[in-house]
């Protein structure tokens, strides 16, 4: 039967999820967003809804720009198979994916696309074979049905002696309830590493999105004063690492280490399964996030746009282009 794309509306896209809702396609999470986010159906035979995908319409010096939303770590692909045979399944995603590599193909004929997969999706052959380069990767996940004594043993001896050292030494961490603090603070670390955020959705995840059941916080306090902050946002299986800061003026060595594993630990303690890094790129931060423990796990970039275009950015991101 033939595929078609269609524009659809969130509440059709999350037709296709059931109970199994991610958290970055909750309704919260996509109204922050407005009409900047556009959802995608793919529809059997003109009627049957067997996909969906979304994506974040912006402008960059004047030119389209589409992308996941920002905080998001990808499009939200997500499908409905037919069929139970492991062959069969593996035809069905890649004409699904085709379809979607020539949807998105058609919007880079307009400006820049650069759209990201969930972890689950591993089949990219439909975008390089439509000449879109394929850019793996990589976050960091902690499999929370272990013990903790387990997902201890595995973390690197560093990373256990920084949380013993910052207990010695009378660090305090507890869970926070001041989201003010953890945009404060995030603020002033993205001036002093002129890391470009959103300060726009920065203050709309914290304000309008974050509440008991979809985030939850930890500070840790040294000799009176904050030194590290981690917030994270979770769904009925995962929860992801979604900001950090520490106190570059009042640095210790396991205060940070002590923060995030407060923010696994209640994760666990949760019921959850899985504690994700939520991209694990910048070298730095890769290996501090490696010391954890978790598995290293794969996740893929598709990036395209005209053709003079793609020549110019090669020169100011080569590594996208």
């Amino acid at each position: 039967m033939p595929l078609t794309i269609k524009n659809i509306d969130h509440t059709t896209y999350c037709s296709l999820i059931a109970d199994n809702i991610s958290v970055f396609s909750t309704p919260a999470w996509a109204k922050m967003f407005g009409d900047k986010l556009q959802f995608g159906g793919i529809f059997e035979d003109g009627q049957k809804l067997v996909a969906g995908f979304y994506y974040y319409y912006d402008t960059k010096a004047g030119i389209p720009f589409y992308h996941c939303p920002p905080y998001t770590p990808h499009n939200g692909f997500i499908c409905k198979l037919s069929s139970k045979n492991f062959a069969a399944q593996h035809g069905e995603i890649k004409r699904l994916m085709a379809q979607t590599a020539t949807f998105f193909d058609k919007l880079s004929r307009k400006g820049i696309v650069r759209t990201s997969f969930p972890c689950e999706i591993g089949d990219m052959q439909p975008f390089i074979w439509d000449k879109f380069k394929v850019i793996p990767q990589y976050t960091y996940r902690i499999p929370l049905e272990q013990s903790i004594e387990d997902i201890q043993s595995k973390m690197l001896a560093e990373r256990r002696n920084d949380i013993k050292k910052a207990i010695k030494d009378g660090m305090e961490c507890e869970l926070n309830h001041d989201l003010e603090l953890i945009k404060n603070m995030n603020e002033r670390m993205f001036q002093k590493k002129s890391v470009t955020a959103s300060p726009v959705y920065l203050e709309k995840i914290l304000s309008e999105f974050a509440c008991s059941t979809n985030s939850y916080s930890y500070v840790s306090r040294y000799k009176g004063e904050v030194i590290s902050t981690v917030f994270c946002i979770y769904d009925a299986h995962t929860a992801y690492y979604l900001l950090g800061s520490n106190d570059e003026a009042n640095k210790h060595s396991g205060g940070g280490a002590l923060t995030l594993w407060h923010a696994i630990e209640h994760a666990k303690n949760a019921g959850l399964k899985l504690f994700d890094f939520e991209g694990s790129m910048i070298k730095p931060v890769e290996k501090y996030f490696r010391g954890f423990g978790g598995g290293l796990t794969p996740y893929y970039a598709a990036v395209k746009a005209p053709l003079l275009l793609e020549m110019l950015l090669k020169f100011q991101k080569r590594e996208l282009f």
